[in-house]
């Protein structure tokens, strides 16, 4: 507990300053002086004695589920005051340095004998396990003379996942039949498997190789077959870890944005049928999880995103590329999240993606940082020529390597990361409708 005496209770101790001053002249203007000191010392003890047993709080926390990586999450705490008189409470909590608090004043009047919900809106930044330790209280004495602080110890475990909201915001929009919203393709991808799903007009897209010329004939327009998609597909995605993953944008780290974009692709590939593999590296492979299928695997995905930390290394592909080829048997969809900022691992990615790519279909998504971008279009002056020189020389060599690579028909996504969900799901259900697996 911690007493802070108020500017008020300060005031009236300089009250009798005056009479001291004046002692100088009159010795007898001391003792009336001193007694005024006594007297105000005396009510501020008082103050402190009527308000220090009646400062009784039980602080209890409601369920907590788990909270999405950059939104807005509640933290809702039960305060009881245990005593009979009524209360204007402060409250602050005792949080990590990554999970910011946008509640600016929470102060509640509790009556007494009452319990009153406090509720507390926190962003985390950053995924994993953390806890809140503390909760502040303060309250004001009797008389305002004296803030009181109070410490409570509430231990309260958070774990912060990825992007949970945007998912559902996904599956609600899909409900509606909106996902469109999200930059996924409206218009649904015609399966191209072996059994005939259905027959529907023929649209402008549609492969002149799939009309139904005996029902065209029929109904006197073009109808098109629709083929079930394939199932039962792998789908394996390597996610970097290492440096070119912490630049920050929109508030979250470059590896934040594809674990997001991981969570909504792994629903959507369970609810396909699909099984779903995940390694994460940077200088080593840091976890896998695979073969995981059916829609409760979502459980188990969450928690392994959410421990995965980008860090400031450098990411060995040739290790990956080893890894993937000893244990990828079976024909799989290779998804590889990272970025490349010149041509250095350009001949590595070449041979590597070329030799994955004899078994495999291996999409290489680039997620490029938006300062490369920022830096090379500043304006000329002296202080940004060099930001600006750097800028468009790296920007150009990056251009140039992902050129090269296209060249060779490999399938690549340039992205900025918080663009990257509509195109990858778009990219994934295009790769399922084409039965390129």
């Amino acid at each position: 507990m911690m007493i802070v005496p108020k500017g008020r209770l300060i005031i009236f101790f300089t009250i009798p300053l005056f009479l001291y001053l004046a002692g100088y002249v009159n010795i007898g203007l001391y003792y009336p002086a001193f007694w005024c000191n006594a007297l105000i010392l005396l009510v501020a003890v008082g103050d402190l004695l009527f308000t220090l047993p009646n400062f009784k709080y039980k602080i209890t926390v409601a369920q907590i589920r788990p909270y999405s990586i950059g939104r807005t999450n509640k933290l809702e705490l039960r305060v009881a005051n245990l005593s009979h008189l009524s209360q204007k409470v402060h409250f602050k909590l005792g949080l990590p340095p990554w999970i910011e608090e946008q509640t600016e004043n929470k102060a509640v009047t509790i009556e007494g004998l009452t319990e009153e919900p406090i509720v507390f809106s926190l962003r985390p930044t950053r995924r994993g396990s953390f806890v809140v330790e503390t909760l502040y209280l303060r309250i004001a004495s009797k008389h305002n003379f004296f803030h009181i602080i109070k410490k409570h110890n509430i231990n309260t475990a958070i774990e912060v996942y990825p992007d949970i909201k945007l998912l559902n915001h996904y599956l609600k929009l899909t409900k509606n039949n909106r996902d469109y919203k999200m930059g996924i393709n409206k218009t649904p991808w015609m399966g191209s498997g072996l059994e005939l799903e259905s027959l529907r007009e023929y649209q402008k897209d549609d492969d002149s190789k799939l009309i139904d010329w005996k029902a065209s004939a029929r109904l006197n327009r073009p109808i098109s077959k629709v083929f079930q998609m394939e199932t039962n597909n792998q789908i394996t995605i390597a996610i970097d870890c290492g440096r070119l993953m912490t630049a920050e944008q929109q508030g979250l780290n470059t590896l934040d944005h594809a674990v997001n974009s991981l969570l909504i692709l792994s629903h959507i590939a369970f609810n396909a049928g699909d099984s779903v593999s995940i390694v994460a590296f940077a200088d080593r492979i840091i976890g896998e999880i695979s073969q995981l299928k059916g829609r409760d695997s979502l459980k188990k995905v969450t928690p392994f995103l959410s421990k995965l930390r980008p860090e400031f290394v450098e990411s060995n592909y040739t290790l990956l590329f080893d890894y993937l080829g000893q244990t990828q048997k079976k024909r799989a969809l290779i998804i590889l999240l990272t970025d490349m900022l010149d041509d250095i691992n350009y001949e590595l990615f070449k041979k590597r993606i070329n030799w994955l790519s004899r078994k495999h279909f291996v999409l290489l998504i680039l997620l490029r940082d938006n300062l490369l971008s920022k830096h090379a279009e500043a304006d000329s002056s002296f202080d940004n020529i060099y930001l600006k020189t750097a800028g468009r020389e790296m920007l150009l060599n990056r251009n140039k390597a992902i050129l090269k690579l296209r060249r060779y028909n490999f399938n690549i996504l340039d992205l900025l990361p918080h663009e990257l969900t509509g195109p990858l799901i778009n990219k994934y259900l295009e790769i399922k409708a084409k039965n390129c697996l």
